[in-house]
């Protein structure tokens, strides 16, 4: 049933937006499937590919197998997001959304890059 939702793949290369837009598409798939947390984790290994399924082989490694065999899917989002998309990026992003301001962009786009970026700063 998974696979029939036509999941996004992930190579681990490029802008840290990929990695998080990935996630995000993942989790809506999983959501509209109530998929528990170790079928979360099962399907999810079959989409990373390239670098990022050569990580994740390491990885389990050092993780040892009862750790994986325990793990959530909210252990598994940190492990992508420690990897992928670094403290700095999203630091940067807090950042650049607290000095978001509309200047000379229309109130549908300013209104689109604040719901963007609001993600990085929910507070």
């Amino acid at each position: 049933m998974f696979l029939r939702q036509n999941p996004p793949t992930f190579n681990g290369l490029g802008d840290p937006m990929v990695a998080e837009t990935w996630i995000r598409a993942l989790e809506r798939i999983f959501n509209f499937l109530r998929c528990t947390d170790q079928e979360r984790l099962s399907c999810v290994t079959f989409q990373l590919t390239g670098p990022a399924d050569f990580w994740w082989e390491a990885r389990k490694k050092t993780m040892g197998p009862i750790h994986v065999e325990e793990m959530t899917w909210e252990e598994f989002k940190t492990e992508i997001y420690e990897k992928y998309i670094p403290k700095s990026y999203r630091k940067k992003k807090e950042v650049e959304f607290y000095h978001l301001k509309q200047g000379r962009m229309s109130v549908t786009d300013y209104d689109r890059m604040f719901c963007e970026m609001a993600r990085y700063a929910p507070d």
